[in-house]
């Protein structure tokens, strides 16, 4: 076989074992995407914070109700007031309106808003605890999102100049300046290329399928890049 002929068969094997890096489709986030809107979603949908969001509202609610307690006993009255002086030694009656108020509620209210507002204090703890974790997890994530984003750009990069160096080695090979050595060194740069290319997008694809899970978003799974 002629160094030609054999030159022409290594690029029809390099063809068909360069596959495009899209090939498996990756997800495709919505263009743009930065960490505040990433953080906004996140906020937005997370289960814990939603949960957290509501006991403030109860605990709120708990404690408006809390201050009204003494009126649950309030009574006002209309009606014939009995008890004036007497004119005569008889009573006299006489027309009059009164309110009467339970001591006991009256008394036990100061500790039953004190115990409502510590409750309210510790849901509000609570929720602002939920949000710094949240925005904690996702910053987390989008950073790791976006550094394997920039890690599969290198991977795509150097396959391509792999890939040129075994075009100049070939043609080297083919006017008999490089050896079938070089070639088969050349072409193992592109294969370990590949693979790496290969673990990067899968990389990419745990970091990007973690930070749509933070952000409470999941349909974007299925969205595929258009990239190519």
């Amino acid at each position: 076989m002629s160094r030609m002929t054999l030159a022409l068969a290594l690029a029809a094997s390099l063809t068909i074992l360069a596959l495009p890096a899209v090939a498996q489709g990756l997800p495709e986030p919505p263009a743009g995407l930065t960490l505040d809107q990433a953080i906004e979603k996140a906020l937005a949908n997370n289960p814990a914070l939603q949960a957290a969001r509501a006991e403030v509202s109860r605990a709120e609610g708990e404690a408006a109700s809390t201050k009204l307690y003494p009126l649950r006993s309030l009574a006002a009255n209309v009606g014939i007031n009995s008890t004036v002086p007497p004119q005569n030694g008889l009573p006299a009656p006489a027309a009059g309106a009164w309110i009467t108020l339970n001591l006991g509620d009256l008394l036990s209210t100061p500790a039953m808003m004190q115990t409502a507002d510590a409750r309210l204090e510790a849901a509000r703890q609570n929720y602002r605890a939920a949000q710094l974790a949240v925005v904690s997890a996702v910053t987390e994530a989008y950073a790791a999102w976006i550094t394997q984003q920039k890690l599969l750009a290198l991977r795509q990069d150097a396959i391509k100049s792999s890939q040129s160096d075994v075009l100049v080695v070939q043609r080297l090979f083919g006017r008999g300046t490089a050896t079938i050595s070089d070639v088969l060194k050349a072409r193992l740069a592109v294969s370990q290329s590949q693979a790496d290319l290969v673990q990067a997008e899968g990389l990419y694809n745990k970091t990007w399928a973690t930070l749509v899970q933070q952000m409470g978003d999941t349909t974007w799974l299925s969205a595929k890049s258009n990239k190519r």
